[in-house]
Parts: structure tokens; sequence; C-alpha cells
């Protein structure tokens, strides 16, 4: 019965054709320009951070963080926000304020056609001493909950698991959470994944673009959890874990070679950026590239040098496309975003033991 009515209201949500999955549409006053004149940086730094954790103003956030570039993490903020009003999965985490997401959550659901109630409602510490905060969402007499995983400082969580025990309770959080968390511009793709899903009763999983969305029916609870598939995972442990440090080398032989190695990674890199013009002549907007990985692969048997890149950018329409590129020796090779396996010969280079895993922090620094 609870398999039916996800499936009854996924159906009128076709049938309505709602396409738009938005940001809060809040309306604050009109700010000030950023003039900053007579501020300390710490004063510029605080203010942008207010503007991003109380009133989710990230243009304005980064605005004036650029005029401070250089303090603090100022420039990785910066860097950060103005990605986050096309996209908000970056680095293997989501990029809400709890509160936030709340917000967003019940403007999208009422874009569907429902009227739901959604505030934070709970926050506890998990085992590990991690943040999880609860959302609950109210239509009637009925309830649903969103429970946010590892929720930190920065206004980032690391999965959500929407859960009730009502079939039309869970629809609409779930495609309202689904497509923005894909950063979809209409809800078609989360449709379909929700249709897949539910068919796999009682449980079912579907990995694509970097998440996997689970579905669970214990025969009481039906649970969708979103969260970062294993390679975005390890994106997240990577950047969480404390830099190791090694004993200073003395003996002139390893110094040499130590430097023989920076020399040839530099050069490896500045061959990276030479390849990575090629993607930025065919995207729309160059400026929105966004790279999520990169790595490099020599093929043996023909003698080519494979790079290789998964990049999100803005398509024509607005919406952003994630697609596997390989550029060898000046050719552009591409998946088709269509079809997320995709039929690109060179995709089996990718995580292989002896390919070279490449910064893409830096290669997005060199191409500035």
């Amino acid at each position: 019965m609870m398999k039916k009515r996800i499936l009854k209201v996924i159906g009128l949500l076709g049938v309505c054709g709602i396409l738009e999955i938005t940001t809060p549409a809040v309306t604050f006053a009109e700010t000030s320009t950023t003039d900053t004149s007579g501020m300390s940086d710490e004063e510029v730094y605080e203010r942008a951070l207010e503007y991003a954790k109380k009133v989710y103003k990230y243009d304005k956030a980064a605005e004036l963080l650029r005029t401070i570039e250089g303090y603090k993490d100022s420039t990785e903020l910066a860097d950060r926000y103005e990605v986050m009003n096309t996209n908000r999965f970056i680095g293997g985490r989501f990029y809400w304020y709890p509160e936030e997401y709340a917000l967003m959550l019940k403007q999208n659901i009422k874009s569907l056609g429902a009227e739901y109630e959604a505030e934070v409602t709970d926050e506890q510490t998990d085992e590990d001493g991690s943040t999880i905060d609860t959302i609950t969402f109210t239509n009637n007499k009925e309830t649903a909950t969103a429970k946010l995983y590892d929720v930190r400082e920065d206004g980032s969580f690391s999965k959500c698991e929407i859960s009730t025990t009502s079939g039309s309770m869970l629809a609409y959080p779930a495609m309202a959470a689904m497509a923005t968390a894909r950063s979809d511009a209409d809800t078609n793709t989360a449709s379909d994944i929700i249709k897949k899903l539910v068919d796999m009763n009682p449980h079912g999983s579907d990995t694509r673009d970097g998440l996997t969305c689970t579905f669970d029916n214990d025969g009481l609870y039906m649970t969708f959890t979103i969260e970062p598939d294993e390679e975005h995972k390890q994106l997240d442990t990577a950047a969480s874990a404390p830099a190791e440090t090694t004993e200073t080398q003395t003996n002139e032989s390893d110094t040499e070679s130590s430097s023989n190695n920076t020399t040839a990674n530099d050069s490896l890199y500045e061959e990276a950026v030479d390849q990575l013009q090629l993607i930025l002549d065919k995207v729309n907007d160059p400026s929105g590239l966004t790279i999520n990985k990169a790595e490099y692969a020599e093929n043996t048997y023909l003698g080519e040098k494979i790079f290789m890149f998964d990049c999100s950018y803005t398509n024509e329409v607005g919406g952003i496309d994630r697609t596997k590129f390989a550029c060898i020796d000046g050719t552009l090779y591409d998946e088709d975003p269509a079809r997320p396996q995709g039929n690109m010969a060179y995709i089996q280079f990718w995580d292989k033991e002896d390919s070279t895993k490449l910064d893409a922090k830096k290669l997005m620094d060199m191409i500035k």
C-alpha cells in the first residue's frame, strides 16, 4: 500500500509537469555596496560569514571575501560560495545549513503542489562525536523526518535520510531532496530514480553522477537515503584528514631524487593544464567549470599519455552537467552525459594502480 502511494504521488508530479527546483527565495532589504573602507580584514571576514550563515546570501559573502583574498581561508570560501549558486554537492558533502535546507525543501515541495511544514526539531551527537540534525515535515496529521548526518560548522552535511510510515508523505521530500542534491533543474531524473528504487522493494540502490540513493522498507518505515558514492566519500575523508609529516631527508642522493620528482610533478601539471584547455574551449561557460577529479595514465601499448578529468559545468539552459573527459595528444574524448557509465574506451584507465592522481584544487587554481 505504501509503495502504491509513493508511485501515485510521483505519477501526479509527472502529470503536473512541475519542473523548477530552486534555492530559498527569501526576500531581504537591499544590501549596501561592498564598501569595506575603514574595516579590518577580520571585520570583513566576520561580516561575510554572517551573510552566509544567517541569511544564506552566498553571492554577497563571496563579494566581501574577494576584497580580503589571502586572509585566513577567504579565497577558498569565496570559491565555494560562488559554486554554490548552481551546485551544493561539493567535495563529497552537501552544503546547506540545516535551517536553510528545511526552508529550501519546504519551498520546493510547495512548487511541486503540496503544503508541508518543515523545521529543524532536534540536534544530537552521534557515537563518533559528529552532529545529527533532524528536520520534521508535517502535513495534516502525518509526519516525516529528514536526518542530516555529520553536520558541520561550515554549513555542510554528509548524508540525508528521509523516513516515514506514510508513502504519500515520503514522496514529496524525497523528490525535492534528490533533485536538489543532484543540482537538477527539474524532477525528471529524480522521479525515474525513485520509481526504480521503489520497484526494487523492499530494498534498492542506485549510484550515478557521484551519488548513491537507497530505498529501504522494513514493513513499517520507508526510508530514502542520499549520500556520496564511495569515490566522493574518499574526497571528503581526504579533505578532513590531517596532513602527514615525514622526516627531513638529509642524504644528498635522496634530496636530488626528491628534487627530480618535484620537477616531473610540476611538468605533469603543466601538461594537464594544456589539455584542460580543450575542455574549456568546449563548455558553454568556462568560468563555471569545476574539476571534481583528475588522473593521468599511460597507454603503453599505443604510447599515449592520457589525462582524465571528471568535470561539472553549466550547460546551455543554465543547468549543471557532469562529464568524464579524456584528453590525449590534443584530442578530446567525452563521455555521453546521458549515460553515466559512458561508452568512452579510455574510462578503463580510471583508478588503475599505475595511474597518477592529480590534485583537482591545484588544477583549478592553475587555470584561473
